[in-house]
């Protein structure tokens, strides 16, 4: 019975205690200033303070300082060897740091070796905030003030943080201090162990030419974080002052760009880098070389590109007839440089500004003409038929008088032309050929000019009259004059009209017609030979435009199946006698829409009738090809992002950024219509706090000229089906004083569009990280209650299944006997 009354008692005790500690943790977990004052208990001790002659050993927060000899290393008087910077008061409650100077009693101060032999009081100095009320911040240094203290086996400097002013309050946490250790125990620590933080300098670059270029950063690279966050502090010129400090981050590596205006001036430059850790107390630091080099003369901006083109894409000629070509657009400024290459053709190439270049081919056969600006390159095609053109001379017959000038007009053939036969100029070369003949007797006198062109000749025949009118016969008027009866003439014309008519559609025809691609056209050609007399060796020629196909064996005469080469060689009518008429009828098959930009796009077909005695006569009908943009999205785009002064290495599609660093922005833009997207427009919305890097954009790999950032942004060309394109460029971050403190969330947006095509956007969202704050841990009475009364009864049941066993009566006896022979070596918080 009494056993268990006592066992009772002892259980009601247990939870008793139980609910007494559950209201310890809540006094102190979240209404009381000692447990959480301090951000971090621990102070940060400055390691910039440790020379070469001496070396810093830790050994249970405890610094060990020796010189190379052995000897104790004498501190200035002054000099701070222990701080806390960090420290916050977050609990409401008016609290006071005190200091404590103790020793220990088996290594007191020894006269022997030069000290007083009683406690080293006095050896530092507590100066800094003392007093926190709510919400105040501030820091607090041990410093040293009288030298003659130190010469002691051991001396050790401790704080507390107290809720009443004399330090003796019931609610206080002690810091732990700083042990300076004599000689005797330097053997022991011979060999220091190096500090696990280390710090690297780099520059990027090394090396520039005056002025530091912008871009330029200084990199501080640290090893041994582990998971802690460091201060990262820059000193650009090594003159003891650093130009900034960051708050305490959790990365390896910090770059500054705040630098560059330091190194304008040609010259060897040492920068200086510090990092702090936050919660290992230990700093470090290392140097880094910056080399300005003499200037480098500044370069000709690289002009502005153009997209290049060659024209007319598609001719069809005769052999020896010459071909024209024109560039537009290339690479470079007001002068652009053209080169021109032409396998099989004479010439065969053509360097030069010019923008035009000529070529002629003997054997027939499709033909490839290539021109080149800078890094762009632009292809026209030539079909060089097997028949020749027809040569023509124009007009065959025509009168002038004497003095007077002949004008002739070569067509067909080769293309190269050559007269003879002529007055005054006898010869000469070209399309026309102007010429003066005399004549003083009263009969006209008749001349042959002759045309050539390859293998091919001509005769055009000139009548000269002699210059004057004969003076006419009177009339007789009782005499009527006959009406003289009209004779058979010698005037030749031809007519020509085109025709066309969608089949695909069923639509009318005329010179006309709407199509889209994929179409079948059918053209319809109608000569007529309308003078007053036979118009010889008619023949007649289709010019198809680019993106229309001849259909093989579609080609009629009246109605009758004739050999291809209407679009070629030309299909030969023969002799029509005045009022005789020919029609002639093809298709042709309209391209698929990947040829077509979106909206129209007008085919011209061109018919050519040629008659040696009669001349040239054209028309043209037009096919209006309408691209519609499909349902549904017709581009896409993608915004990622990287922050590259962090070493990241892919783009994401969210960014962390802090002050600062320069950040690379990617947009991916794809068309995924059927047709092709003309003039896609690409710009970019940058968000407060970040600027544009100039000269930094490229699309597809070749830089462009800036304006992505701008209202208008940039144009880059058209986009075939399927096709990607890739634009990137960098911006950097505001500095650390003018972001907001903590982080700061950003949304930056590109817009892309073209022709026929609304704007479509995409987000990339950046946070901005400027500085740091303490963790955030619970500690109302709701997180902590059910922990504390669980841990408390747990504690009990095991305690009273312990104090059942032989083992606890043992361990009870021993227990009363160590605690009657501790000794006096316990630190005196109380002095």
């Amino acid at each position: 019975m009494d056993w268990l009354r006592y066992h009772l008692r002892l259980f009601v005790f247990f939870l008793i205690a139980g609910a007494v500690s559950s209201g310890v943790v809540l006094y102190f977990s979240g209404y009381k200033p000692v447990v959480n004052f301090f951000r971090a208990a621990e102070g940060i001790f400055d390691a910039d303070h440790f020379i070469n002659s001496r070396t810093t050993n830790i050994d249970a927060a405890h610094f060990v300082i020796c010189s190379t000899s052995g000897n104790l290393y004498t501190p200035n008087v002054g000099q701070t060897y222990f701080y806390n910077a960090s420290a916050t008061n977050t609990t409401g409650i008016k609290a006071y740091v005190r200091l404590n100077q103790a020793h220990r009693p088996e290594a007191i101060c020894d006269p022997a070796n030069g000290g007083t032999g009683s406690d080293p009081g006095g050896v530092a100095t507590l100066t800094g905030k003392t007093v926190f009320l709510n919400n105040e911040s501030g820091e607090f240094r041990y410093d040293i003030n009288n030298l003659s203290k130190w010469n002691c086996g051991r001396v050790q400097v401790d704080a507390f943080v107290s809720d009443a002013s004399s330090g003796a309050g019931t609610n206080r946490i002690g810091l732990f201090g700083v042990v300076f250790k004599y000689n005797k125990d330097c053997a022991a620590t011979s060999t220091p162990t190096p500090l696990p933080l280390k710090v690297t300098c780099s520059a990027n670059p090394a090396s520039a030419p005056a002025p530091y270029p912008s871009t330029g950063n200084i990199t501080a690279t640290v090893t041994g974080r582990g998971n802690d966050s460091v201060k990262y502090r820059v000193d650009c010129t090594n003159n003891g002052s650093f130009e900034n400090e960051t708050a305490f981050l959790p990365q390896d590596s910090y770059s500054w760009n705040i630098c560059n205006s330091a190194y304008a001036a040609q010259g060897s430059y040492t920068a200086r880098v510090r990092v702090t850790s936050q919660d290992g107390n230990i700093s470090d630091v290392n140097n880094c070389t910056v080399t300005v080099t003499s200037p480098t003369p500044t370069p000709t901006p690289t002009p502005t590109a153009t997209v290049l083109t060659c024209s007319p894409a598609n001719q069809t000629v005769a052999p020896e007839q010459a071909v024209n070509f024109t560039a537009s657009g290339g690479s470079g400024g007001a002068v652009k440089t053209f080169v021109w290459g032409a396998l099989g053709g004479s010439p065969a190439t053509q360097s030069g500004t010019s923008n035009t270049f000529s070529t002629t081919y003997s054997i027939p056969g499709s033909k490839v003409v290539t021109v080149s600006s800078g890094v762009q390159t632009a292809v026209c095609r030539v079909t060089v038929s097997s028949v020749a053109q027809p040569l023509v001379c124009s007009p065959v017959l025509q009168t002038v008088q004497s003095g007077q000038t002949a004008s002739l007009t070569a067509s067909g053939g080769s293309g190269s032309y050559a007269w003879s036969g002529g007055g005054n100029p006898a010869t000469g070369t070209g399309v026309i050929f102007n010429t003066v003949f005399t004549n003083s007797s009263p009969i006209a006198a008749q001349h042959s000019v002759t045309l050539k062109s390859g293998t091919l000749t001509k005769t055009c025949v000139v009548n000269v009259t002699r210059v004057g009118t004969p003076t006419p016969t009177p009339t007789d008027m009782l005499t009527p004059t006959p009406t003289p009866t009209p004779t058979l003439g010698n005037n030749p014309v031809i007519t020509i009209e085109k025709m066309a008519k969608n089949i695909s559609s069923g639509g009318a025809e005329g010179d006309n017609v709407s199509a889209s691609p994929n179409d079948v056209i059918e053209f319809s050609i109608k000569v007529t030979s309308s003078g007053n007399a036979i118009a010889t060796d008619v023949t007649v020629t289709d010019v198809l435009p680019s993106n229309m196909t001849y259909i093989d064996g579609s080609a009629t005469v009246d109605g009758s199946g004739i050999p291809d080469g209407i679009t070629t060689s030309g299909v030969l009518l023969g002799n029509m006698p005045a009022g005789t008429s020919k029609a002639i009828r093809f298709r042709a098959l309209i391209a698929g829409p990947s040829a077509f930009a979106q909206g129209n796009t007008s085919l011209v077909d061109n018919a050519i009738a040629v008659s040696t005695n009669s001349g040239t006569v054209t028309d043209s009908a037009s096919v209006n090809v309408t691209i519609t943009v499909p349902g549904g999205a017709t581009l896409t785009i993608q915004k990622l992002g990287r922050n590259s002064s962090r070493g990241e290495a892919t783009a994401n599609s969210s960014v962390t950024a802090y002050s600062g660093n320069t950040l690379e922005f990617t947009i991916n833009i794809r068309n995924n219509s059927s047709g092709i997207l003309a003039s896609v427009k690409v710009r970019d919305v940058l968000p407060n706090h970040l600027s544009y890097v100039n000269n930094s954009t490229s699309l597809n790999g070749v830089g462009v000229a800036d304006g992505i950032t701008t209202a208008s942004g940039i144009n880059i060309g058209n986009l075939s089906p399927s096709q990607e394109s890739v634009v990137k460029f960098f911006v950097t971050v505001a500095p650390a004083s003018s972001l907001p403190a903590g982080q700061t969330y950003l949304l930056n947006v590109v817009y892309v569009s073209a022709n026929d095509v609304p704007e479509i956007r995409a987000d990339l969202p950046i946070t901005v990280v400027n500085g740091g704050g303490a963790s955030q841990v619970p500690t109302g009475p709701a997180d902590t209650l059910w922990l504390s009364l669980f841990t408390s009864g747990f504690v009990t049941f095991m305690y009273m299944l312990y104090t059942r066993t032989t083992f606890f009566k043992k361990h009870e006896i021993e227990g009363l006997i160590e605690e009657q022979s501790k000794d006096k070596e316990k630190f005196n918080f109380e002095k």
